[in-house]
Order: structure tokens, then sequence, then C-alpha cells
């Protein structure tokens, strides 16, 4: 075989080893802008600069780069200061100097983004295909029926191999710190409502979400097949609709929201990398006959929301809360006395008055 050939195969393996792919995150000012709309006649676009920071445009007509807002639109287009943006894409780096744009159909609650190998932006069929074989940017969770952003995430990490990348996308994101940042004040025996969960920090792979101090969220849950939110941001702990606290029930086919009655629930905070709402409030989707078994069940009910198909990997538990009450929605302290669980630590911790 002669040097040529070697060479020529050399490089044939080389651009189909699908690594590294991703962003060059020393060099950030590079990474572009990246915009989301999912309903032009709202008139709101979510945005994450190159460095990360989120914003939240309403009442707009075009996206910051004056490219006029569509339905279920995704675009990423260089910075004000910069003329292009870049990433590597098997090994080789591609720049864009206009703005690359995509939509999706109105039919899949997770939209995954991309750009494939040869440098076109794309939609992926699921996130793992597109850790082995894209360049990942950003996955946006909606939903379809009601046309509402759940979760906007960036995903534009660092140079990697794929199968590291994909290693990392499985642990999820990590606590930079677990005992320091999103504590949470506030709340009280028979009390109904919190005051305000601290800012923190949390770890998706090499992307370090900085969050800061949040005094309400919205609730989260599943209606139908799809993932919901609340209309109303509030510092409430527990979900009312027609006057009545709910949980999230599954009644074989659909998610639905059933009163409580008399008995009790688990309510959960969860922290996550989406821009607009870094905090949730999770519905609880058991009921318990009394606070010694909700106490009994902190693990297994956490697990359970965790295994079930979240918006992202990028979600962790920070706080559960016993709620009973159905027309108020009040704190009950659990079994041994605690106010609250603490998750931050990975496991269920007391957390007294």
């Amino acid at each position: 075989m002669d040097k040529n050939t070697l060479l020529t195969l050399v490089k044939v393996e080389k651009e189909t080893s699908f690594e590294p792919t991703g962003f060059v995150r020393r060099a950030i000012e590079t990474m572009g802008v990246i915009e989301y709309c999912i309903n032009a006649a709202s008139g709101t676009f979510w945005r994450r600069d190159e460095n990360g920071v989120s914003s939240t445009h309403n009442l707009q007509t075009s996206f910051g780069d004056g490219t006029v807002l569509a339905d279920r639109t995704f675009i990423h287009y260089p910075s004000h200061d910069q003329s292009e943006f870049s990433f590597i894409a098997n090994g080789r780096k591609i720049s864009k100097t206009t703005t690359q744009i995509i939509q999706h159909p109105n039919t899949s609650v997770k939209q995954i983004i991309c750009y494939d190998l040869n440098g076109d932006i794309t939609l992926a069929s699921g996130v793992e295909n597109a850790i082995l074989e894209t360049v990942l940017i950003a996955v946006v969770t909606i939903n379809v029926a009601k046309q509402k952003k759940i979760v906007f995430g960036d995903e534009r990490h660092g140079l990697m191999s794929s199968e590291t990348h994909l290693a990392e996308h499985k642990q999820g994101a990590k606590w930079t710190r677990q005992d320091d940042g999103f504590l949470l004040s506030g709340i009280t025996d028979n009390g109904s409502t919190y005051s305000n969960i601290t800012g923190g920090e949390i770890l998706d792979e090499d992307i370090t979400h900085v969050i800061g101090a949040t005094t309400n969220a919205p609730f989260v849950y599943l209606e139908g097949v799809e993932w919901d939110l609340s209309d109303v941001n509030d510092t409430n702990l527990a979900l009312k609709v027609n006057g009545l606290v709910v949980y999230n029930s599954f009644n074989g086919t659909n998610w639905i929201l059933t009163p409580i009655g008399g008995d009790y629930i688990i309510m959960f905070f969860f922290v996550t990398n989406d821009g607009e709402n870094p905090i949730f409030k999770i519905v609880g989707q058991k009921l318990y006959e009394n606070r010694t078994l909700a106490r009994q069940d902190f693990h297994g009910a956490c697990t359970k929301i965790l295994s079930g198909n979240l918006p992202t990997p990028e979600f962790l538990a920070v706080y559960g809360v016993i709620v009973h009450n159905e027309s108020i929605g009040q704190v009950e302290k659990g079994a041994d006395n605690e106010i609250y669980i603490d998750y931050r630590y990975g496991f269920p911790v007391s957390m007294y008055e």
C-alpha cells in the first residue's frame, strides 16, 4: 500500500468517526445567538446569547436579527459584534455568517435541533441519535395542543467525542456544590405558600447554568400525553382547579388533574436548564391516606417522576413538600416532624422548621 493510499484511508476514517463534535466553548464569542418562537401571533420568542444568558421578548414581530417571526421557528445567527459563529462537525470547523433557520411540524412534543455533519441545520429523531450523529444545538419541549413552550434548553456543548457526550448526557444534570444555593425559605407547617428560593448553579455536562433567586414558579404536570405548565407563576404549594387542590392521575389512557379529596400528596420543586423558568413545581402523581405513608414514599415518588419521560434530563429534584386539605393546599409536617425534604444531596434529607 503506497503512502498516498494510506493517507487517504486515514483521512476517510477520521471523517467518518463522528468525533469530535460541538462548540469551542473557550471561544464563546463565536457561538452565536439561538432563538425560538412557537406562535407568531403571540409575538413571543425566547433567546439564548453566546454566553448562555436567557431572555424572553414579548409583543415582537421579529427575532433579534430582524428575521420575521413565524410559527415553530428556531434560528441561529452571529451575535451583533461578530461576523460568524462556528462549530466542529466530525473534526472539521464549519462557520456560518448568515442566519440559520428551521421550522418544525406541529406534530411532536420534543424538538431536537442540530447540525448534520455537512453543517446543515436539521431535526433529529431522538436525543441519542443527535448526540452520536450530529452537532446538538437545542432541545425544545412544547405542548402542541396549547401551543406553549415548556422548556427551551441550550445544548451547545463543548468539543467531545460522541461516546463521551452520550455518557455525560445519560447522567443528566448535576449540582456544582450540593451544600450551596437553592435555599428554600418562608415555608411553615400549615402554611400554603413559600417565600423564595435563592440562586445557585447546576452543571449540564460542560455547561454551567447560573440561576438567580426565584420568588415564584409555575406548576408543571402531564395532561393527556403532553407536559403542560400553569399560566401563572406564584408561590403557592398546591395547584388548584376550580378552587380544589389537584394531583396528577393516570386514567389508563391519559393524564388528568383530579381533586385530592381528604388525602395527601407530595409537591416537588425541580431546577432545570430553561432560561425563563429555571424552577418548576411538579404536581404529585400519587395519593396517600396519611402523612406517614407520604413521608415513606419521598424517594419512590421522586424516582417515579424522574423516570417518567421528563421534558429533558436536565431536571434536578430540589425539595418535596407534603400537602393536604383540598380547599387550601397546606403543608403537613412529616412523621418525623420535618417541614420539607431536601433532595439536593441525592437522597431525601429531613429539614425542620
